[in-house]
């Protein structure tokens, strides 16, 4: 989930200059914290001079049961998404461009909110001219969502609350698919079937909702042409659930 709102941020145009670049850093960094919904926030952006790079910090929200020992493992991997991401861009490649002219380079901090743990993702000055010169390829939406299933699938198992755990998740055929697992001691999965339809508007709630993180993931399923499945399966019985968005539901959103 991380590396769906490090693809997104902006930058705003300026020239070459470190002065000038630090003034736009500046400029930013007074707009945080920039709200990024469920996930948490962009809480700064800085120049840093001794290093000569920019710095993004982004806080993870204390509810997102993520571990930040499995982003560590997973660095390679976020920083593919964000380069790939990056380079189809157009503000991407702007950014790019101003911060190579400044010769600089740019680290990202993913921090959990209330601790010291953080992940550092660099990206060194060589990456950046790259960028900038439009030699890093773009990541395709279909080659995202593998990124997606590899980062979440790090993160689990996952309690999402007292009755529902999130075991993993993969692309099978033309679907994007989360499984979870069902407490069926406090649930029965026959009262889950029976609510089919009220589950499945709730989720089309939050699908077509405003928070930026699941917007990030529905647009990166369309533009793959991919549908999104929840399969809820018993933990005792066995018994499933499938509940599922079409390419053309989620078109709708």
């Amino acid at each position: 989930m991380a590396f769906m709102l490090l693809a997104s941020m902006t930058f705003y145009s300026c020239d070459s200059s470190k002065k000038e670049l630090r003034a736009n850093v500046e400029s930013v960094n007074s707009e945080c914290p920039i709200d990024l919904g469920m996930f948490g926030e962009i809480s700064s952006m800085e120049f840093n001079e001794d290093e000569d790079e920019v710095v993004f910090t982004m806080t993870i929200s204390k509810d997102m049961p993520i571990k930040i020992s499995a982003l560590n493992k997973l660095k390679n991997t976020l920083k593919r998404a964000m380069l790939g991401s990056w380079a189809e861009s157009e503000d991407g490649i702007k950014m790019m461009k101003v911060i190579a002219k400044a010769d600089s380079k740019i680290t990202i901090v993913l921090q959990t909110e209330g601790t010291n743990q953080n992940v550092k993702i660099k990206v060194s000055k060589d990456e950046v001219r790259d960028l900038a010169d439009g030699k890093i390829d773009p990541i395709s939406p279909r080659d995202l969502l593998e990124i997606y299933v590899t980062s979440t699938n790090a993160q689990c198992p996952m309690q999402v609350d007292e009755l529902t755990t999130l075991s993993s998740a993969s692309l099978e055929g033309d679907n994007f698919v989360y499984n979870y697992s069902i407490d069926e001691s406090s649930i029965s999965m026959a009262s889950i079937e029976e609510n089919r339809e009220s589950i499945k508007a709730n989720l089309k709630q939050v699908l077509s909702g405003s928070d930026p993180t699941i917007k990030q993931m529905v647009s990166v399923c369309k533009n793959a042409d991919t549908g999104i499945l929840y399969r809820y399966v018993g933990d005792i019985s066995g018994n499933v659930c499938i509940i599922k968005f079409s390419p053309s539901e989620l078109s709708d959103f």
